[in-house]
């Protein structure tokens, strides 16, 4: 799966998770950090993603005039 999916599936499973664990009627302040938990996790990437996409990156540019060993 690609990681922008990935990124906007997390957070829609960890909406659920909540929205099951607060209940019915959950309090202002707890739909508050809920979303803001949902939030930051999109904008979370690991060091695996950005290695995988350094490599795909140096792999594209092999196909063209660019210098890979410039990035």
């Amino acid at each position: 799966m690609r990681h922008a999916t990935q990124n906007m599936a997390a957070p829609l499973g960890l909406e659920m998770l909540v929205a099951v664990a607060l209940g019915e009627k959950p309090s202002e302040a707890a739909q508050i950090a809920a979303n803001l938990t949902s939030c930051l996790s999109l904008l979370a990437y690991g060091r695996n993603e950005e290695k995988e996409a350094d490599v795909y990156s140096i792999k594209y540019l092999q196909s063209t005039e660019y210098d890979p060993g410039s990035i």
